[in-house]
């Protein structure tokens, strides 16, 4: 069974419901009565029901007569993070009359005869989502519909979750949305069938001189990971927004040739080739589709560093950037370690080599290496790219966004899904950030590096090599000029290509001390929490009713 997560709600049943005068206990014929619905409903969905009632009965004389009192249900829910998703209920054949009859007298306007494509024709229910985000909210639909049909009719608005629900942190200001292209569906799959349609036609290029191979997606929001969702540009109505109410992201990737030997040894030359074939493919992409393409160039301060690349701009407001890596076996990066080895070097020379090798691992081998771990974590862990979401909007509601890389972000988030031990993997996007907070206000990162194994292939003798080098480094350098956070992972051995210069030692203290002020009022608040963001504090958390010993 994949991990689970709880979810708590609490109900009052008026007493006009509670019409059974039987029982010598009214809350306990209520428990059961919800617990037999709940299972019932929600089937597969739960892996754990508790059901308890709580009421304020007064003291009567033995020769009164009882007067019902509303009684206040508290559900827990164990769901899993997998079933509780799906978008249809399968009941019994159309053809099995009595078992068809009482499905549709459980489920009423809800329950429909549906003819699936093995053929079968089953009573079915089904909930219908445009977004991933309601069909993260499909159990609490459910359980709102199955007690206000079978227990109380009016309560259904009254029903209060007590897990928070922090999904609307991550929804576009209505000034964002009015620049978008009005798209149902998940945005994020929709960008990926875009950019799916954008690979077709790279490899569709005619005349080109080597091969495509393979078109890796880098951006955040071709890993799912963009604070927003990225919903396609209306570029006719950017012209009448008002200055700095809207942004065109575009989404990067690497294109990887095939192998050749023809490619200059030169590092200059190799970047006016790469040039040369970004102006080539423009002109064919113009050509065949309706696209706007630019070849922009960047690292001007460094020459040997890649020079360019290549926008395309598609009319239904999707753009694209691309980088050429022009050999698989990473040549340019060979070369520039081949000239670092020279001993005679000149400073000036040897920094630009060295700032060069670093923006092309950056580029081409951590950066791919990291955005590919992104995509298969994903493929495991269904909420983490949510949380991931919630934490960057958190940043950058304490205005530290441009002190934190991403993708060390990124990182943090991966750590509490990777190594969640003492507890199972987060199973909520909530749970997942909360952990993530709960990371950072407890991590002595002065003392501890952060070990990230993305893919379980780091070996004992691989976490004792990098204790004996997180040791040295800081020996080497007491202050903590550098890399006041040392996140090590796979594709990183030295814990610093996305943390070198950012966050310094004083920012690090600083989402230290706000990550303990939010777990405080956290803890400490036994109600509703609201959202309240400033310079400083950003007190988020609705109805947060447990405590983090149990996330």
């Amino acid at each position: 069974m994949a991990h689970a997560v709880s979810t708590n709600l609490s109900v009052i049943i008026p007493s006009k419901d509670i019409n059974d005068h039987d029982t010598p206990s009214q809350s306990f014929t209520l428990v059961k009565k919800t617990t037999t619905i709940l299972q019932q409903a929600l089937t597969t969905r739960v892996a754990l029901i508790s059901v308890t009632a709580t009421t304020s009965t007064p003291s009567i004389s033995i020769s009164s007569t009882r007067t019902p009192q509303p009684i206040t249900l508290t559900l827990g829910l164990l769901s899993d993070p997998e079933q509780s998703r799906r978008l249809v209920d399968h009941g019994p054949p159309a053809n099995d009359r009595e078992a068809a009859a009482s499905f549709r007298a459980f489920w009423g306007e809800k329950a429909e005869l549906r003819r699936f494509k093995d053929g079968s024709i089953l009573e079915s229910v089904v909930w219908n989502c445009r977004t991933t985000e309601e069909r993260y909210s499909i159990v609490k639909r459910i359980v709102r519909y199955v007690i206000a049909r079978h227990l109380s009719a009016g309560v259904a608005g009254d029903i209060v979750f007590l897990t928070p629900s922090l999904l609307g942190m991550i929804v576009p200001p209505a000034q964002v949305v009015n620049t978008f292209v009005r798209t149902e569906g998940d945005a994020f799959i929709t960008l990926g069938e875009a950019f799916e349609a954008f690979v077709r036609h790279l490899k569709d290029l005619k005349d080109m001189p080597l091969a495509i191979s393979s078109v890796i997606p880098v951006s955040d929001g071709l890993t799912y990971t963009s604070v927003y969702p990225p919903y396609a540009q209306n570029y006719t109505h950017l012209s009448a927004q008002q200055p700095g109410s809207y942004y065109t992201p575009v989404h990067e990737a690497i294109i990887q040739l095939e192998g050749s030997g023809k490619w200059p040894d030169d590092l200059r030359a190799i970047q006016k080739v790469k040039i040369g074939l970004f102006l080539h493919m423009a002109s064919q992409l113009e050509a065949s589709h309706s696209v706007a393409t630019h070849v922009g160039l960047e690292n001007s301060d460094v020459d040997i560093a890649n020079a360019g690349y290549l926008d395309v701009v598609y009319e239904h407001g999707y753009a694209f950037r691309v980088r050429i890596q022009h050999d698989p076996n990473h040549r340019e990066a060979q070369l520039i370690e081949r000239s670092l080895k020279n001993k005679a070097l000149a400073y000036v020379e040897r920094t630009k080599f060295e700032t060069a090798l670093k923006r092309y691992q950056d580029t081409f081998i951590r950066g791919s290496a990291h955005a590919q771990a992104l995509h298969a974590l994903r493929g495991k862990h269904y909420f983490l790219p949510h949380a991931i979401r919630l934490m960057k909007r958190w940043i950058s509601a304490h205005m530290l966004s441009p002190q934190v890389s991403p993708r060390a972000i990124e990182l943090l988030v991966a750590y509490v899904f990777v190594h969640p031990h003492p507890y199972a993997s987060p199973a909520s996007a909530e749970v997942g950030f909360l952990r993530t907070v709960k990371l950072l206000a407890t991590w002595d990162w002065r003392k501890d590096p952060l070990v990230i194994d993305l893919n379980g292939s780091l070996t004992t003798s691989s976490y004792e090599s990098i204790s004996k080098a997180f040791t040295t480094f800081r020996k080497q350098d007491p202050g903590i000029a550098h890399s006041a956070w040392s996140l090590y992972t796979n594709y990183d051995a030295a814990g610093s290509c996305w943390t070198k210069d950012r966050p310094g030692k004083v920012i690090a203290a600083r989402i230290t001390a706000l990550a303990r002020s939010s777990l405080e009022v956290i803890s400490k608040d036994s109600g509703t929490v609201k959202v309240f963001v400033s310079f400083r504090y950003l007190l988020i958390l609705a109805n947060i009713h447990y405590s983090f010993d149990r996330l």
